[in-house]
């Protein structure tokens, strides 16, 4: 071994054949041509990470971590030679060494199977270069050159390969290139003759080795000399001229696993595959080459490859009776599709003698397509009309990392329990990356109630769906949007920066429904054309259903602005036309003005302090003034009034649109018979409350003294005397002898025959001074005899009558 040094080369030589000396010594079988074979050297799956482990433990039964141990090579303990050369204790045996998280197991089988290459060549590769495997003490210098990668015999070691993975790889890496003929890789080595020395001194000669096969070849170009006899009957002993690397890596492999070579008659490649990674269905497209080394003919009764997934056979590209000449080369090729997802072990197969043999294994690994819907399936046009054709379409993209081979691709679709597939896609492949629009057109025939969505099958026969359901249906008359209510704004009359609300409804009169990309309502200031549109959206207005559209927004300046419905189906034109085309424009347009302040009713003229008579005519009256920018609009205006601080006595006033700067005056005629005190204010309707305003003032009501001879009245008959059942009309008048204005409560003829028999009854009516009123009133008397009949006003809750006539009745 090398204790880190290569000074120590010839006591590590005697110590390594120490360790040997109770074992199998015999190198006589060494080939100088054939060290080991193609299959052997590449042959990644003979350990797997486990039984690298207990391979390296059985090794090393114990580490002396600490160096506590005599030296081998004097100087006390192991630590005190060790750390007098600057080898340092902790010393970490190989079994128990780790580097990036990783065991030493572990990167040697990760290594094995990236380069396919036998892990025991390289645990073999590191024990004949630095006694790795063995060492009971190595130390960090035998790791950094672990397998003596770019440590030439006649130079230092190159620090870029470094450290135990770094080592394994480049190793590893050089061997399969080798094994691959790579022309970027040169090599000194070919297959057929080469002059091969017997040590690195050149004095002591060499010979012609036919080299055999590429493994050999790598060896050589690993360590570039051969074993003269002397080192070949040495066992692990040395010789005069004696070069031990290839020598020793026939040793060690026959010692720990067995023969370098094939015990089969033929030679087989591994099998090179058009891909590592693929996809359910996809062709993998194999080849391989099954050399006869022998200088004889022979006949294999069967060759093809073998496939194993999981225990299950799926072996492929059988030929029967393969006949080979001697020394001749056959190369193969074939096609596997994979059905199933997994890892598929590949290797050559053959039949010699009732025997089967297999070559090296490649891993494929399948995988199941990974596909995600780009662009969600969607229906043009969206409500499609019984008899008329639409299309479904979708998009998928290859998210994952092998092919995707889809046996169909299509949309599904169902309505009531009935499938009713679109058109499908057969045999469509879509490689990583790759997107893949599926559409189709067709014609429908009723109106049901559809669902469809984005499918596919693998070559399984699994099928696969891809985003939501789109629910749909066709539909019998296409839509017919009207506005049913013509836009308008709230508030009429706005405030500038206070909120405003428009609003209209739309009407589909059709089947079909109807939708709009963007509703909404375009504002143009009048002064200088500036836009302030309202916000718009989306919506779709069903058959035979309405929508109505709202939105606020608020307005900056004092201005006329224009407000005007508009819209676009999909956002390729707007206008007004396209929303509500079924009605005219007149129903999309309204003009609003903006104010700068609220409307403001402030009284010019108030009421008045009075003292009137009982039922004397009374005029109440007060001007108001909108004193404010908006229009006061619907305002009603009257009067309050309470009598004796408590009974309610209001009065009704005028409903009025007074504009910024506008008066009115409301007035109203009343008469009060009751004497007392009424408390009277001006009283306002506006924004949905009645509200007193003003100052209150007193009408004081007097009571007036009645008298007969405040009225002159006057009764005539048509007829004096009538038979039971015939009418009579009656005239009856009163006149006002008093300087006042004055409202009567009631005034009525009295009729007596055994009871009251009254008729005629007038009630609050205004009688001017000096006025006469007369009225006519029919009367049918209802009872034979003779009645009395005069005149009755009523007034302060007074009865008086006035003179009497009389009527026979027969």
């Amino acid at each position: 071994m090398r204790k880190a040094f290569i000074v120590a080369l010839s006591i590590a030589i005697v110590a390594i054949a120490s360790l040997f000396t109770s074992q199998n010594v015999n190198a006589s079988g060494f080939n100088a041509g054939n060290i080991i074979s193609d299959n052997v050297f590449a042959n990644k799956n003979s350990m797997s990470t486990s039984q690298v482990q207990a391979f390296l433990n059985s090794k090393v039964p114990a580490c002396d971590t600490w160096g506590t141990q005599t030296s081998e090579f004097g100087g006390g303990t192991r630590r005190q030679w060790g750390e007098a050369r600057g080898y340092y204790a902790p010393y970490t045996c190989l079994r128990d060494y780790s580097e990036g998280g990783k065991s030493a197991a572990q990167i040697i089988t990760d290594i094995s199977q990236e380069f396919s290459i036998n892990p025991q060549v390289l645990l073999v590769l590191l024990q004949k270069e630095q006694s790795l495997v063995t060492d009971t003490w190595p130390t960090h210098i035998q790791y950094r050159s672990a397998t003596g990668y770019g440590c030439p015999d006649t130079a230092p070691c190159d620090s870029q390969y470094y450290g135990l993975t770094n080592q394994l790889r480049w190793a590893a890496r050089m061997f399969r290139a080798i094994l691959n003929a790579t022309p970027t890789w040169h090599t000194p080595y070919v297959l057929g003759s080469n002059f091969i020395r017997y040590s690195p001194d050149a004095s002591c000669g060499g010979s012609n080795v036919t080299i055999q096969n590429r493994a050999t070849q790598a060896l050589y170009n690993y360590t570039p000399y051969q074993p003269n006899q002397g080192a070949i009957n040495a066992g692990w002993g040395t010789a005069h001229c004696g070069a031990y690397g290839n020598r020793n890596f026939y040793l060690y492999f026959t010692n720990w696993f067995g023969s370098t070579q094939d015990s089969s008659p033929l030679v087989s490649s591994g099998v090179t595959t058009s891909t590592t990674r693929a996809g359910t269905g996809q062709p993998i497209y194999v080849s391989y080459s099954i050399r006869n080394p022998n200088n004889y003919p022979v006949v294999a009764p069967t060759v093809g490859v073998s496939n194993r997934l999981g225990g299950s056979f799926y072996d492929f590209n059988i030929t029967n009776n393969v006949q080979f000449a001697a020394n001749e080369t056959k190369t193969f090729s074939g096609v596997f599709f994979p059905g199933q997802s997994g890892t598929y072990r590949m290797s050559v197969t053959y039949n010699f003698a009732s025997e089967w043999w297999a070559g090296n294994s490649t891993d494929i690994l399948v995988e199941k397509p990974t596909l995600e819907l780009t662009k969600p399936t969607s229906i043009t046009p969206e409500f499609p009309l019984v008899g008329s054709p639409h299309t479904v379409t979708y998009s998928i993209k290859n998210t994952g990392n092998v092919e995707a081979h889809l046996t169909h691709l299509m949309a599904a679709n169902t309505s009531n329990g009935v499938n009713l597939g679109y058109h499908s896609e057969n045999i469509i492949v879509i490689t990583p990356g790759q997107s893949y629009t599926y559409t189709s057109t067709r014609t429908a025939t009723s109106t049901a109630a559809q669902e469809t969505w984005a499918t596919y099958m693998l070559p399984t026969g699994e099928w696969h769906s891809l985003g939501d359901r789109v629910t749909s249906r066709s539909y019998t008359s296409p839509s017919r949007v009207e506005i049913s209510s013509p836009i308008s704004a709230t508030p009429k009359h706005p405030l500038i920066n206070t909120p405003t609300t428009v609003r209209f409804t739309l009407k589909n009169t059709g089947d079909q429904p109807k939708k709009y990309q963007s509703v909404g309502v375009a504002v143009t200031r009048e002064s200088d054309g500036q836009r302030f549109d309202f916000p718009s959206r989306s919506i779709t207005v069903n058959g035979g259903a309405s929508y109505t559209f709202e939105s606020s927004r608020t307005l900056p300046a004092k201005d006329t602005y224009t407000y005007v419905v508009t819209g676009s189906l999909d956002g390729s034109e707007w206008g007004s036309h396209i929303v509500g085309e079924a009605s005219p424009v007149n129903t999309k347009v309204t003009t609003v003005k903006t104010y700068t302040s609220p409307a403001k009713l402030e009284i010019t003229t108030p009421l008045t302090t009075m003292t009137k008579k009982q039922g004397e005519i009374t005029t109440l009256s007060y001007s108001v003034k909108n004193t404010g920018s908006q229009p006061a609009e619907g305002v009603a205006i009257a009067f309050y009034c309470r009598f004796n601080g408590v009974e309610y006595c209001d009065i009704p006033g005028d409903t009025v649109t007074l504009t910024e700067n506008q008066s009115h005056t409301v007035s109203r005629t009343v008469s009060y018979t009751v004497p007392g005190t009424y408390t009277l204010k001006p009283l306002r309707y506006q924004n949905g409350s009645w509200t007193d305003y003003g100052n209150a003032v007193r009408l004081t009501i007097q009571r007036l003294p009645v008298t007969a001879s405040m009225f002159t009245t006057n009764l005539s008959l048509s007829k004096s005397s009538v038979t039971l059942g015939e009418t009579v009309t009656a005239t009856y008048s009163i006149r006002n002898n008093t300087s006042s204005i004055l409202q009567i409560p009631r005034y009525a003829i009295a009729a007596r025959l055994n009871g009251f028999n009254d008729f005629g009854f007038k009630d609050w009516f205004v009688i001017n001074p000096g006025q006469t009123v007369t009225y006519t009133e029919p009367f049918k008397p209802s009872s034979r005899g003779q009645y009395t009949l005069f005149p009755v006003m009523n007034m302060n809750g007074e009865w008086i009558g006035y003179k009497e006539l009389k009527l026979n009745v027969y």
